[in-house]
């Protein structure tokens, strides 16, 4: 007599698959300080780990020259890169070997020179891990747990979360935000950003309380003010918001960054071109 499984254990087995691919698939802590995203990259070349920010507002992962050349990187051809309010040259480079959470990182890449940011930060940068790596993927930033996970798919979200449409503009991820009761604006998702927004004001745009701009310090920037902010059907009151006139990126109205990313969970779905919002509790 061939004995039969019971027909919840049976439908548990044929489950499993999927629970295991909608499951996380890899998953790697992170260090969030002074709104920056620090982890650590492994790589073969050296007994210690390259110290990396993850930055989807860069449009492709780099190296900073001078680790290249510790790494004994060969060194191509060079070619202009445009950041923030700056241009720089970069090196193509080959053969770089790395790995994150055992999960290798492009081998060609280009270098460049990220002393200045490093000195900024008051300790070494030796990359940055940019929206090239989202690509295809989903990836969840877990700011309350300081995890980032890499998942099979993104959970259905719930009746709290924000779901945002992904434009890709200028090799840079950009959602819909809205300032000041404007019609929302495609701004870069920008992990890179230490703050909390950063705003292209047009003439056509209106501010809530034009006095409340002041003198700021960041290079990026020169004036403040404390705007509202929507996220889909999420108002966030007094956010402090770089102000400027000047374009940072073509057809862009700014960057959306830490300072206002760090108060969700962010799950950025490359599979479905959305970013899913949810309230750290």
């Amino acid at each position: 007599m061939h004995s039969k499984l019971p027909l919840r254990l049976l439908l548990g087995i044929l489950l499993l698959p999927v629970s295991i691919r909608a499951g996380t698939v890899a998953e790697f802590p992170f260090r969030f300080s002074h709104n920056l995203i620090w982890i650590k990259m492994d790589t073969g070349a050296q007994s210690k780990p390259l110290n990396f920010l993850l930055d989807t507002g860069a449009g492709s992962t780099v190296l900073n020259i001078e680790t290249a050349k510790s790494l004994g990187l060969k060194m191509g051809g060079s070619e202009f890169v445009r950041g923030v309010n700056s241009r720089s040259v970069a090196r193509e480079v080959e053969g770089f070997d790395a790995k994150i959470a055992g999960i290798p990182v492009r081998r060609s890449l280009l270098a460049v020179d990220l002393s200045a940011a490093s000195r900024n930060c008051h300790q070494r940068i030796d990359g940055l891990l940019g929206a090239d790596f989202l690509q295809g993927r989903v990836v969840q930033i877990d700011y309350a747990m300081g995890k980032i996970r890499l998942l099979g798919r993104s959970d259905p979200p719930d009746a709290r979360a924000q779901v945002l449409p992904i434009r890709q503009l200028n090799g840079g991820l950009c959602v819909p935000v809205g300032v000041c009761g404007n019609k929302p604006q495609w701004m870069r998702l920008d992990t890179g950003c230490d703050e909390a927004l950063l705003w292209v004001f047009r003439k056509s745009d209106k501010l809530k309380d034009p006095a409340m701009l002041s003198i700021g310090l960041s290079t990026a920037t020169a004036c403040y003010a404390k705007t509202g902010v929507e996220l889909g059907g999420e108002y966030i009151e007094d956010v402090k918001s770089g102000v400027q006139e000047k374009e940072i990126f073509p057809g862009e109205s700014g960057l959306l960054g830490n300072g206002l990313l760090s108060r969700f969970k962010v799950t950025v779905d490359m599979t479905r071109r959305i970013v899913i919002l949810q309230r750290n509790l």
